[in-house]
């Protein structure tokens, strides 16, 4: 769905040995669009959306290993 985009993937499940907190860092997938842009994708999915969705699954703490893995 990304690709049809027009997003080249260009890593998969990228890691930062250590992060905030003493936790390594995670990027699900780590694309670029046509213009060039750098974009990082962290995939989500929830069983039961009584549970809040993929959107509320995504604590403070997982953004700012997501943001220290992207800036490494």
């Amino acid at each position: 769905m990304l690709a049809v985009q027009g997003l080249r993937l260009l890593a998969r499940n990228y890691r930062v040995a250590q992060g905030p907190g003493a936790r390594a860092g995670e990027v699900d997938l780590i694309m670029r669009d046509p213009t060039g842009v750098l974009v990082f994708v962290e995939v989500r999915r929830r069983s039961r959306s009584q549970w809040g969705g993929a959107l509320a699954s995504v604590t403070r703490a997982k953004q700012l290993r997501i943001i220290w893995a992207a800036r490494h």
